[in-house]
């Protein structure tokens, strides 16, 4: 046998689907370097192989094709998500689509540790194995603990109420200055905080009032994070004030909980779809603005159940024009749909469409956009 059939027969013991693919560009290397008799520098590459497959893990299509052929992996319930079947997929998030449609919706890891065969640390890589995948999907349905990926839905009003409910459980600054700040004026940490919050929501813009000092905070001037939360400040720099449904093409697998192992909750009606590591921007093909404040400028924050009813009254809210990018007043709080332009899957125009129709909710879409999109 040849060093390269060998190589690939060893790969396919060791390595899970798809490793001739991945690898075929190591086999094309040995190949060059046995014509020229380099078998010292082949000695050397063959460990280095050997260590290369026996390290890779599992792409997101193969852990989805091994996943969806299980019915069931321990209590967790799984069935294949079919595309043509069940449209697209959907995800809610407070996360503003300047952020999104560049980075995705990623998670990295942890490293394993040197002790990791005494132990496996709960926010590592599952790597190349179906229960350990299945257990810690498991874990992060009922006890909302880390997963290596993300859970979405193949509903948009399920994602709807998602998204509103991201924004109304979203830290304040003012909280966040309390524990990272060194005092009450700490510009600097302050300002970095205001850099954080532009980064995942858009807001607030450059040259807004409250990233300058307030010359009358109590002692000295001081930066006012509370802007950002207390509508008794202005509702012009309320901040974060849209959740967004976010519109994804990938592979994914259904997962249910039965009620008996969820504590008595029935996760049925949330359509969740698994997405193993996550999927990057050109992935996603837009998403619909939800409106997240109340007309007196609070947070509006849903229940976690009738999401239709949700949906139904995200439809008769009112939107402020201080948080829409024309300025004018908006009679709907589900917002006109805001494409990607960075995405790489198809016709996206034409997907949405389509998909909208699909889930019944095109004719419910308002004609608001954020003021930060």
């Amino acid at each position: 046998m040849t060093l390269p059939a060998f190589l690939c027969a060893l790969g396919a013991f060791l390595a899970p689907a798809g490793f001739a693919a991945r690898v075929q560009g190591q086999l094309t290397e040995h190949g060059a370097r046995m014509a020229a008799d380099d078998y010292s520098t082949l000695a050397a590459d063959l460990t280095a192989f050997l260590d290369f497959a026996t390290e890779m893990k599992w792409s997101r299509a193969e852990v989805v094709s091994n996943l969806c052929n299980r019915h069931h992996v321990g209590n967790l319930k799984i069935s294949c998500y079919n595309k043509e079947e069940d449209g697209l997929m959907w995800s809610g998030s407070s996360w503003y689509p300047g952020k999104v449609f560049n980075d995705g919706f990623l998670k990295t890891p942890k490293t394993s540790s040197e002790h990791s065969w005494l132990f496996k640390d709960p926010e590592a890589d599952p790597g190349d194995s179906v229960a350990n995948w299945g257990k810690m999907i498991l874990d992060s349905i009922i006890g909302n603990h880390w997963a290596y990926g993300f859970h979405f839905t193949v509903d948009p009003v399920v994602a709807s109420t998602f998204a509103a409910q991201h924004v109304g459980r979203s830290d304040s600054a003012v909280n966040r200055a309390e524990y990272e700040c060194s005092d009450y004026w700490d510009t600097e940490c302050k300002r970095g905080i205001l850099r954080q919050y532009q980064q995942k929501y858009g807001c607030p813009a450059d040259g807004a009032p409250v990233w300058e000092e307030d010359p009358t905070c109590w002692k000295k001037p001081c930066v006012q994070l509370d802007r950002l939360s207390d509508p008794d400040e202005g509702l012009d720099q309320l901040c974060p004030n849209w959740g967004y449904a976010y519109l994804v093409k990938a592979e994914g697998v259904h997962v249910r909980v039965s009620t008996q192992h969820a504590i008595g909750k029935d996760y049925s009606a949330e359509e969740e779809v698994f997405v193993p590591i996550g999927v990057n921007g050109s992935e996603i093909l837009g998403a619909i603005p939800i409106y997240a404040r109340n007309a007196n400028g609070m947070k509006r924050t849903p229940a976690m159940v009738n999401f239709q009813q949700n949906w139904e009254f995200f439809k008769t809210m009112k939107v402020n024009g201080l948080h829409t990018k024309d300025g004018k007043d908006a009679s709907s709080g589900i917002g006109a749909f805001i494409h990607n332009p960075g995405y790489t899957g198809g016709d996206g125009p034409t997907e949405v469409e389509e998909e909208l129709r699909k889930k019944n909710v095109a004719e419910d879409l308002g004609t608001a956009v954020p003021k930060y999109d």
